[in-house]
């Protein structure tokens, strides 16, 4: 799924803001998840898969009990198409 589909249904389900964090599996590979604010997940993808695989099944990582301090906050009330 292109991160472009994946803003405009969070859009379109009136989410305002996503935290972006970087992150690694058990094994040691490198993900990208984009999060809501309580740290739930809503889309990953593997560093290796470029910006056109983001996935918003369930990755394999265990659920956060809040945020990730480090994750970095993107508002999608502005115009996010220009951060491409």
């Amino acid at each position: 799924m292109l991160i472009e589909d994946v803003l405009t249904e969070l859009i379109n389900n009136k989410m305002p803001s996503v935290w972006f964090y970087p992150t690694t599996d058990s094994g040691g590979a490198k993900l990208f998840q984009l999060l809501d604010e309580d740290g739930g997940e809503l889309a990953w993808r593997w560093v290796s898969d470029g910006d056109k695989r983001w996935r918003d099944a369930p990755s394999s990582l265990q659920s956060y009990s809040e945020r990730p301090v480090c994750a970095v906050e993107y508002d999608l009330t502005e115009d996010w198409r220009m951060w491409f």
